[in-house]
């Protein structure tokens, strides 16, 4: 499947999410203090926007397969690219030189692009005194995408996680969270979930709740984290 959807929000929590007309994807509230409906689609995706920013994605695209223009680079023998992988790479320029992948002037690989030492040697003899900063201008398609053709398929852990967090926050706005609060948890058919808004050990009394906690672990030990990546 692709990225997680308002039916596997309910599959997944047993709530009553409209799926037909005006108010599809939205859980909809007779009871005016329930502030009438809950947007499950737009929630999820705040809660895969909340994933790409803590892996550092760029913001306009996140993990989602997109065309990246003239991303710029000091130059060097790795260049690690900003939205990876890398699907398919367009070109790359060094100052006003193209360079060429069939003459092995660089090498494409998921997430940056290697130019040989040789080659590097040559293109530094240009500015032999000064390397220009943001020299190197890259065009290229990253990211993820479920689509047919030539992509890279959004890994089924990172579909998990959008989920996961999606599903908390809809419980945590739901009625049915506000009924059961105070209690430990709550489970809803085959699926449960701790209510542990109190804080976990990661930083003591100044850390982040245990979900939360545990969240960031799975997202930091997939192949998607970019830290480091500005």
């Amino acid at each position: 499947m692709a990225w997680p959807t308002y039916t596997d929000v309910m599959a997944r929590t047993g709530l009553d999410v409209e799926t037909e007309g005006n108010d599809e994807g939205k859980i909809v509230y007779g009871d005016v203090s329930q502030h009438g409906t809950l947007d499950v689609a737009e929630i999820l995706t705040r809660a895969k926007a909340f994933c790409a920013s803590y892996c550092h994605r760029l913001p306009a695209s996140g993990f989602d397969e997109a065309t990246i223009t003239s991303e710029k680079h000091d130059g060097g023998c790795i260049l690690q690219v900003a939205h990876p992988p890398i699907v398919t790479m367009t070109s790359v320029i060094w100052d006003e030189t193209t360079l060429s992948e069939s003459d092995d002037d660089y090498y494409v690989y998921d997430r940056y692009v290697a130019i040989p030492a040789a080659e590097l040697s040559v293109l530094e003899s240009y500015k032999r005194y000064k390397r220009t900063r943001k020299i190197v201008a890259l065009t290229y398609v990253g990211g993820y995408s479920d689509a047919e053709g030539t992509h890279t398929a959004i890994p089924e852990e990172l579909k998990a996680i959008v989920l996961d967090v999606a599903c908390r926050w809809v419980l945590k706005y739901d009625e049915q969270y506000r009924r059961d609060y105070g209690s430990s948890q709550v489970k809803i058919g085959e699926w449960s979930i701790a209510f542990d808004e109190g804080r976990g050990e990661r930083g003591g009394a100044g850390g982040v709740p245990a979900w939360l906690s545990l969240i960031y672990d799975r997202l930091q030990a997939g192949n998607w984290f970019v830290a480091g990546v500005a």
